[in-house]
């Protein structure tokens, strides 16, 4: 299963980089893709293993604001905070 976020509060690749390590560190996570500048999250994981509001329970425990926004090739939608 393929799950898309919206990550809000990443600041710098760092953060990116971060949420990816740990993501990626949970059972049953396949891949972890963290996006800073479009403030969005794409992880491939076992859902018999992980379910996607443990992941984004996990992101939001980091300090980062994870909400579920789309499945496989569903494109986050901007928030309010990104639109121009």
């Amino acid at each position: 299963m393929t799950v898309n976020y919206r990550v809000g509060g990443m600041s710098c690749a760092g953060c990116a980089s971060s949420i990816i390590r740990r993501l990626s560190a949970v059972n049953g996570v396949y891949h972890a893709h963290v996006d800073h500048l479009a403030g969005t999250a794409v992880v491939t994981f076992d859902e018999t293993m992980v379910t996607p509001g443990t992941l984004e329970a996990i992101m939001d425990a980091m300090g980062f604001d994870a909400d579920q926004c789309g499945l496989a090739d569903d494109a986050c939608e901007p928030g309010p905070d990104e639109t121009a």
